[in-house]
């Protein structure tokens, strides 16, 4: 799969169920791909909301 492509072409904020399941499918595969990223990115994240006390850090670690 050709990332840069696929990014350009399918990576949008999703409006229907359909649209949401081609880019859930885009970022697992870059998540698959590209795993030390994704989990450098996911614990920045978590440190970020949890330093500031943004709403949501339980979803964050729901996910895992």
């Amino acid at each position: 799969m050709n990332f840069s492509s696929d990014i350009s072409a399918g990576l949008q904020f999703p409006s229907s169920i359909v649209e949401l399941r081609v880019v859930a499918d885009i970022l697992g595969c870059y998540a698959r791909t590209h795993q030390l990223y994704v989990l450098i990115l996911f614990c920045c994240a978590y440190i970020y909301k949890q330093t500031f006390a943004i709403p949501g850090s339980v979803f964050l670690v729901s996910i895992t």
